[in-house]
């Protein structure tokens, strides 16, 4: 019976060491997840951070792209104009040197 209460005594003291180490590591668990959250929080916000600057970024660009584009357009626009006036200027002067060799024509013939 001595024995037993010996056995049950290392047991009951063997379980109290469990349970303060078990304490004293379940401590330590949420000083590390607390850290390990405030980690996390940190860069995810200054990741977060980095994305906005890169698509403020991006915006920026885009616009300044449309810009480039619709200038283009623009300058695109007067050219075919300037064509299509040039075009009808060379008629006019193709049907003016037509009607002066007419007019040559008529004047010799006469």
């Amino acid at each position: 019976m001595e024995e037993n209460n010996a056995i049950r005594a290392k047991i009951q003291a063997a379980i109290g060491e469990y349970n303060v180490k078990e304490q004293d590591y379940q401590s330590k668990m949420k000083t590390y997840q607390s850290q390990m959250q405030g980690l996390e929080q940190k860069f995810k916000s200054q990741i977060e951070g980095k994305i906005q600057k890169q698509l403020v970024v991006a915006k920026q660009s885009k616009d300044h792209y449309d810009q480039a584009v619709n200038s283009c357009e623009d300058l695109a626009n007067k050219i075919k104009g300037i064509v299509e006036k040039f075009d009808t200027i060379k008629e006019e002067i193709n049907n003016s040197s037509k009607k002066m060799e007419e007019y040559k024509e008529n004047v010799e013939q006469n």
